[in-house]
């Protein structure tokens, strides 16, 4: 979930805002440490799934798909601003 959120250029306190978790749970779910509540993993992963975020399986890919659509861009300084999404 980092690398994902990187690639979106979202700090960790935007993202967990957003998400509706607190900073120091994503710092766990990022770390792999503690024992977040499936909610809280599930609330992160669909936030990140709304920029376009794929979660797969393989270990080796990350990344975002390139797509012919705004799907998968990182959010703008407005968009990111709002956190409503």
């Amino acid at each position: 979930m980092r690398a994902a959120r990187v690639l979106l250029a979202i700090s960790q306190q935007d993202l967990a805002a957003a998400a509706g978790v607190s900073v120091q749970t994503l710092r766990d779910i990022e770390n792999g440490s503690g024992d977040p509540r499936r909610s809280s993993l599930t609330a992160v992963e669909d936030y990140l799934v709304s920029w376009g975020v794929r979660f797969v399986a393989d270990p080796l890919v990350v990344g975002m798909p390139a797509t012919s659509d705004d799907a998968g861009q990182a959010p703008t300084e407005d968009e990111r601003g709002a956190l409503g999404r």
